[in-house]
Order: C-alpha cells, then sequence, then structure tokens
C-alpha cells in the first residue's frame, strides 16, 4: 500500500516526474484519505464554533460593564437611575431606546404589557421612614434605554449582547422615580439575586441589574422588538423569565450562577448587577447650573441655610454633607460667603481668594497665601541701565533689558531739486521718498547709515500726444443717436511695485455722452419713449412646460422683437420663456399672445419603480413596489401619481454566506500567528466566511492550506568586513544555522594557520 507521503509528492514538483511510474490508487487508499480530511475539517470546525461562542459572550460581558457604568453616571448626574424602555418597540418606533415613565403604575404587579412586565419585592420596604416596612417595592423590568445614556461607541449596538438580543434592564420603580427624588433611599432595593438553589448571593435588595439570555436565547428578544420564545419550562433559567399574578412568580427574584449545561439544571444567562451604589447629595436645579437641591432631607450633617426640604416648594435648598466623609459634592458650580467647620465657629471668608478682601499694600504684589493672609512682596522698579532699553518683564516682574540695535542718524537727501529729510531710525528701516513729476527713491538703514538702494520714474514727465482724444460709436441696431467717450492720456506715475511702466501709458475717462434712442418710425412709442414694439421683424415662437398634471405637450406663444431701453439696443424676443413681464410691461402688453396649453394632454404612462436590494450576506431580490399615473377625466383633464406605493412583489431574500481568499508567505510576521514565521518558505492561503444570518459578519481568518516547509540556512561571509590573520573566530562558514537569528562571527579557512574572520556573518537559506 502507497503512503500519504506518496500522495503529497504527486503534487510537489520536483517529485512529479516519478510519478508516472507508480500505478494508481487504490479505492482503500482514497477511503482513507478522506476519511483524514474529515477528521482535521470536523475538529477545525468545533473548534471555530466554540470561538464565536466564547467572541459572543466576552462581547456580552463587555457591553453589560459599559452599560452598569454609564447607569451610574446617570444617578449622579439626576439623583435617579433611568427608567426602562420598551422591550417590544421596534427600531422605527419613538419609543425605541428611550426611558419610560417610572411613575406609571398602570401595568399590575405580576403582567407584562407594551414591553414591560412588573414584579414586586420579596419583603417589605419602609416607605414613610418610620422604621416600620410598610409597602412591597414594585420593580420594573424592560431595555436598555441607550437614548439617554453616554455609551461610547454605538450606543444602540452597546444595548444588545453579544448573539444580537437586546439586554434587559431590571430597577426598582421607586429608585428611578424623577419626582421621588427626596424619598431616594438606598435602603429601597427590590430585586433579590440568589444561587440555583435559592440561596441569597447578596444579602441586601439590590437596586438594578442586565440580564442577557445567553446562547440559547430562551424568552429572548430580538433586534426587532420580538419575543423569540415562551419562557423555559424547567432549569434554573426559569426563575428569570415568570412573571404571574400571584407569589412567587411575582416577585422580582432573578438567578445568577455559573454556566450549566445539564439538561435538568441549563443555566446560561449572564446577570450584572450592584447591590448598593453611592448616590449624589445634592443636584443642579437648572440648566444655569447655579441653583442647587439636597438630595439627602433626611439624616445628620450641617446645613448651609435655607429651606430643609426643597420639594416643599420656596425657600433656598438646603445643603448637607456626608455623614460617611463630612465632604460637600457638587456637580456643578456653587456660591459660598464662608466655609466653616461642622461647629461653625472656625470660618474662612470666600472673598479673601475670589474677592477684595486679599490686597497687597501699594508697591507689592501677591505671591501666595499663608494662614488665611496674602503674601507680598515689592515691585521692582521698570527701569534698565543708562544706554539699554526694556524689551519685556519676566515673570517676578522684572524688566527684561537689551542693548539698543544699530542705528542711522537724521540726514538730508536732494533728488529732482527737492530737499528731502531722512529721520533717525534702526538699522533695518526701509524708506520711499518722491519727488518730481514720477521720480521715487528708496532708502534703507543699514550698519554704516543710510543708503539709496532703489529708484525709477521720471523728475519730468515726458509730452504725451495725442493727450486727449474721443471715442465715437453709433447706436445699436434699431436705433438712432451716437455713444462719445472722451479720454486722456498722460506719463504713468512711476511708482513701486508698478516701476517698469513706461511714459504715456496711463490712459482714463474724462467723459461720456449718450444719445442713442428707439427708433419707432415703424411702431408705437409708449408713454416713457423707452419700450415699444418694432413692426415687421416677425414674431418668434415660445414654449414651456405643461400645466401640472399634464404629462404630454407643451405650452406656446409668439413674441415679437422689442427695444428693450434707451442707450441699450434690442430684445428679441420681448419675453422669454420664464416671463410673464418685462420691464415693468406685461409680455401681453409688449405684443405677446397668450399661452396656449391646448396642445397639453394626460397620457398613459410607466409605473415609477422602487425596487429594495437584499441584505448584505444575502442573496434574492428585496421587496418591490410601483406607484401608478392616472387620468380619470381623460386627455384633457389633470393627472396625478397614486398617493401611496404598491407592493407588488415582496422580498425574497435567502441566507448567502460569502467567503474570499489571500495568499501570505509562510515567513511574514503574519504566518506567526498561523505557527510558522522566520524560517519558513513557501504560501500560506488564508480564507475566511460570513457567519449565520440573521446578522452575518465576517469570521475571524484560517488557513485552507499551505506549502510550508523549514528553510536550510547556513552562515555566511559578513558584509561588515573581515581581516586575516593565524587565529580564528567563531563558527567555521556554511554551518548549519537557525533562518532569521541575526548575525554572528564566523570564520573560513585558507590554508594551514591561515584564516579570515567576518564579524557579522548573516543566517541565509540555501534552498
Amino acid at each position: 500500500m502507497r503512503t500519504t507521503r506518496f500522495i503529497i509528492d504527486c503534487f510537489n514538483p520536483r517529485q512529479r516526474p516519478n510519478c508516472g511510474m507508480k500505478a494508481g490508487y487504490t479505492l482503500l487508499e482514497l477511503a482513507i484519505v478522506l476519511l483524514i480530511a474529515g477528521l482535521f475539517v470536523a475538529s477545525g470546525l468545533q473548534v471555530l464554533k466554540l470561538y464565536n461562542k466564547q467572541k459572543a459572550f466576552t462581547a456580552t460581558d463587555s457591553n453589560m460593564s459599559e452599560v452598569v457604568n454609564q447607569i451610574h453616571a446617570y444617578l449622579e448626574a439626576n439623583g435617579h437611575y433611568p427608567c426602562p424602555a420598551r422591550l417590544d418597540a421596534t427600531r422605527t418606533d419613538a419609543d425605541y431606546g428611550m426611558e419610560g415613565d417610572c411613575d406609571d403604575t398602570s401595568v399590575a404587579v405580576g403582567t407584562c404589557a407594551n414591553g414591560i412586565c412588573v414584579e414586586e419585592s420579596v419583603s417589605q420596604i419602609d416607605i414613610d421612614n418610620d422604621g416600620t416596612p410598610d409597602a412591597f417595592a414594585r420593580v420594573r423590568r424592560g431595555a436598555i434605554p441607550f437614548r439617554v445614556l453616554s455609551l461610547k461607541g454605538n450606543p444602540e449596538a452597546v444595548s444588545y449582547d453579544g448573539f444580537g438580543r437586546r439586554i434587559e434592564y431590571v430597577v426598582t420603580e421607586r429608585l428611578a422615580s424623577a419626582t421621588l427624588l427626596a424619598d431616594f433611599d438606598p435602603a429601597d432595593g427590590g430585586i433579590s439575586v440568589v444561587d440555583k438553589d435559592g440561596n441569597p448571593v447578596v444579602p441586601e435588595m439590590t437596586h438594578m441589574l442586565l440580564m442577557s439570555r445567553g446562547e440559547n436565547g430562551a424568552a429572548a428578544w430580538s433586534r426587532d422588538g420580538v419575543q423569540l420564545s415562551g419562557c423555559p419550562a424547567t432549569g434554573t433559567e426559569r426563575e428569570n423569565c415568570n412573571t404571574a399574578n400571584s407569589a412567587p412568580e411575582n416577585q422580582a427574584i432573578y438567578a445568577s450562577d455559573i454556566r450549566n449545561l445539564t439538561a435538568a439544571e441549563f443555566f446560561d444567562d449572564v446577570i450584572s448587577y450592584r447591590a448598593t451604589i453611592d448616590r449624589p447629595l445634592w443636584k443642579a436645579t437648572d440648566a444655569s447650573k447655579i441653583d442647587i437641591t439636597d438630595l439627602v432631607v433626611a439624616g445628620g450633617g450641617v446645613g448651609a441655610g435655607g429651606d430643609p426640604d426643597p420639594f416643599a416648594g420656596g425657600g433656598i435648598p438646603k445643603l448637607k454633607t456626608s455623614n460617611a466623609s463630612d465632604d460637600i459634592r457638587a456637580q456643578g458650580d456653587f456660591m459660598l460667603s464662608e466655609l466653616c467647620d461642622e461647629n461653625q465657629d472656625a470660618c474662612f471668608p470666600t472673598q479673601l481668594i475670589g474677592g477684595a478682601g486679599m490686597r497687597c499694600p501699594a508697591g507689592q504684589y501677591m505671591t501666595g497665601i499663608q494662614s488665611g493672609l496674602p503674601l507680598c512682596v515689592a515691585i521692582p522698579a521698570p527701569t534698565c541701565p543708562a544706554g539699554q532699553f526694556m524689551s519685556g518683564i519676566d515673570s517676578n516682574l522684572r524688566p527684561i533689558c537689551s542693548d539698543p540695535p544699530n542705528s542711522c542718524d537724521a540726514t538730508n537727501v536732494t533728488f529732482c531739486s527737492v530737499t528731502q529729510a531722512l529721520p533717525a531710525a534702526f538699522q533695518g528701516t526701509q524708506i520711499y521718498l518722491y519727488a518730481g513729476d514720477t521720480r521715487y527713491q528708496r532708502y534703507r538703514c543699514g550698519s554704516s547709515g543710510w543708503y539709496q538702494n532703489g529708484s525709477g520714474g521720471s523728475c519730468t514727465c515726458p509730452a504725451c500726444t495725442p493727450d486727449t482724444w474721443t471715442n465715437v460709436a453709433n447706436c445699436p441696431s434699431y436705433m438712432t443717436g451716437q455713444q462719445t467717450t472722451d479720454y486722456e492720456r498722460a506719463c504713468y506715475p512711476n511708482l513701486p511695485p508698478a516701476a517698469s511702466s513706461t511714459a504715456c501709458s496711463y490712459t482714463w475717462q474724462t467723459g461720456s455722452t449718450n444719445t442713442c434712442e428707439c427708433d419707432c418710425a415703424d411702431g408705437g412709442v409708449d408713454g416713457n419713449g423707452y419700450l415699444c414694439r418694432i413692426n415687421g421683424t416677425g414674431m418668434s415662437n415660445r414654449t414651456k412646460s405643461c400645466p401640472s398634471g399634464f404629462n404630454s405637450g407643451l405650452q406656446t406663444r409668439q413674441c415679437p422683437r422689442i427695444c428693450s431701453s434707451s442707450g441699450s439696443g434690442t430684445r428679441n424676443p420681448a419675453c422669454y420663456d420664464w416671463q410673464s413681464s418685462y420691464a415693468g410691461y406685461g409680455c401681453e402688453t409688449l405684443g405677446c399672445t397668450p399661452w396656449d396649453d391646448s396642445a397639453c394632454t394626460c397620457q398613459a404612462q410607466s409605473p415609477q419603480v422602487q425596487q429594495d436590494s437584499c441584505p448584505w450576506g444575502y442573496a434574492g431580490t428585496g421587496e418591490r413596489r410601483e406607484r401608478y399615473w392616472n387620468c380619470p377625466g381623460g386627455p384633457t383633464a389633470p393627472g396625478s401619481w397614486d398617493a401611496g406605493w404598491t407592493v407588488v412583489s415582496p422580498a425574497n431574500c435567502t441566507c448567502d454566506p460569502l467567503w474570499e481568499e489571500r495568499d501570505i508567505s509562510c515567513g511574514s510576521s503574519e504566518a506567526s500567528t498561523y505557527g510558522f514565521g522566520s524560517g519558513y518558505g513557501g504560501t500560506i492561503r488564508l480564507r475566511r466566511e460570513t457567519s449565520a444570518c440573521p446578522n452575518p459578519t465576517w469570521d475571524p481568518w484560517f488557513v485552507k492550506n499551505h506549502t510550508c516547509y523549514t528553510l536550510q540556512c547556513n552562515r555566511q561571509p559578513g558584509a561588515s568586513g573581515s581581516e586575516q590573520g593565524t587565529d580564528f573566530v567563531g563558527v567555521p562558514i556554511s554551518t548549519p544555522c537557525t533562518c532569521g537569528t541575526g548575525t554572528a562571527a564566523c570564520y573560513q579557512i585558507n590554508g594551514q594557520n591561515d584564516y579570515t574572520n567576518y564579524y557579522a556573518c548573516p543566517c541565509t537559506p540555501v534552498n
């Protein structure tokens, strides 16, 4: 029997010539190969399945951790928990991801309605704070209100678990009430968390918890707001699902335990909860962040004045310190006149820091505060030694003094028979002086004084011929008169930056006259003498679209040529398609015929089509809709499109997993992920596929096949130089080595006691 090695060699180009000398395979040989391949594929699929499952649970833990943190942040900012959203709200619903009203008790305990389930606490709580429990706490279960939480990344995506189902949010209703801020008591939690045997996981009642239905998704809610199945009849998970109107099914008891995949006690739900959460002592009452409200109106602490009950109306909210830490905590700004200890006998006036109470004597400035008093030092005199000038002030208010730069003395210069003064200035200063008709000269202050470094123009401008002239132009067609323009020419002022202009090139207009008038000898003249129709010039056909409701034909009219205005020629036609008037005159007044819409008709036409495509990862066609054109009054009456669309073909989309492949080198750094890397030759074919519907995503890359082989490497002479001698260093050249291990010393034998030593020998592949 031939071995598997022979089968592989027949696919190796180096061994292929020998394959022709061997007989074909027997059925038994092929069966063994297929069996071995099947074992590899089956084990690989199992590993991939376990990887995807673990990835989903990891995403669930990450999302639930982010939601718990942001619910805590919401509590700190608002003084109460957010109220759950509806579980059954579709993604297009206005209630989707929006918190509900936890003051609304219309959903009875032990029932579910409108995507909300209500239970009650196992034991009573003390609502009136008289020391005696007197009522059961209502507990509400719904969806994450992600629209009111500051979730990172995509808030909607964070509100789902790793299996694409909505995370459920359970909270004690009175702790999520916006109207019961004054009654917020951390002891009022109504949720009991137990293990599979019903024993409490934590001794106290919890405020809130988050829940994912795990991999099996029993009773979970889909992305579209649909409950995928009913509650399980048996197992530990049943505790997290039942809601009925009698105890214990109407009680807020939730199981939190380790995963158990046995049929009798199956449990893969993921629970995240907090038994107690520190709550802000007070908060801002409005957007100004100036007025604050005390959130802990009962208990110890020392007030800072005002109404002890801000929710009773009127007065200034009272501030209290925390019993545990004696700290006053704020989320915004607040104003105080004094800060005192608990006995109010050691106070510190705040105006010493921010007001007029902390000052230094005249001639001094403050450098700090010590024992409630300012530390003052004298202000140094802002003067510099003789011969220097002050260029700034340092951090200690001392002047920064520097030597003055080189400068030029004031002097006079004469050109074009005019004497002008150059002032005293620092080195680098540049000044332009002008004289004569167009002459300029530029001067610059240098290390040795003023010097000329540019000039242009003339002291006397030459005479220009001609120096004045008039341009005469005829009026446009259908008008009489002339248009005349007077011009003058002179020597151009040769000033920077126009120093290259030539003499007598400066021309400007000095006046103009326009005697053009409409020539209406063949037609009438209107009352203003400007606009009139020119007879004998013909009519122009004009067209425009038909009125709304007509989809065939055009409206038509004819318009003549008119004289547009005095001095501006003629206009043809009098009105364009979109105009009903021109220059204040109606188009028909100017000679246009009325618009004729007799050629406009309502005709049948093809329907409008909307064709959807299938989502990514699906094949087929999406929903097709059509809208039809109607002519209810026949061709002579206007028509219209249907108000709505008609579905003519429903969506026909089927799951169509995608795949793609690519090649990488066995010796690349990426190949190390798959057990290869440096020291290997050949190619790896990678493949990835999409996960199952309804929410397909790309799975990780995996090795489809490869041709990787171990490289044979030897030490080669180094490239960084060598030296010859009677001793040797390192190992001989061509010594086997591990590929990719860098350089090392090696030597080559030239003869007896004659060696060449190399100091950077690379490990180089030889196959």
